[in-house]
């Protein structure tokens, strides 16, 4: 997918676990807006290796504010080998995550 949307002159953002790594260092030497503007502007951004840890809550802040500054703009992929019941490691509760989407 993110191969085909730099095919159609879109800009991607391959991210994998360690995103909230960087925002968190990011916050302690200043790139913390810069970084967020990139991960808020990018066309495509994609999420990789999703859940391999639970998320704390300064990460669960930032992927709220992430994808909130995305929403109804840009386009957003989360890639995971985690069934959808185990995604407690957002941090909310299996029965308030949509799975509209398991059919």
């Amino acid at each position: 997918m993110g191969h085909k949307a730099c095919r159609d002159d879109r800009s991607v953002l391959y991210q994998r676990p360690n995103l909230f790594g960087d925002l968190q260092l990011a916050r302690g030497d200043g790139r913390y807006g810069r970084l967020f503007r990139a991960l808020a502007g990018v066309q495509l951004l994609i999420q990789d290796h999703w859940g391999l840890e639970p998320l704390t809550a300064e990460a669960r802040h930032d992927l709220l504010e992430i994808f909130g500054e995305r929403c109804a703009r840009r386009s957003a992929t989360v890639n995971s080998q985690l069934p959808v019941e185990k995604y407690e490691v957002i941090g909310i509760p299996y029965d308030v995550v949509d799975v509209s989407s398991k059919r």
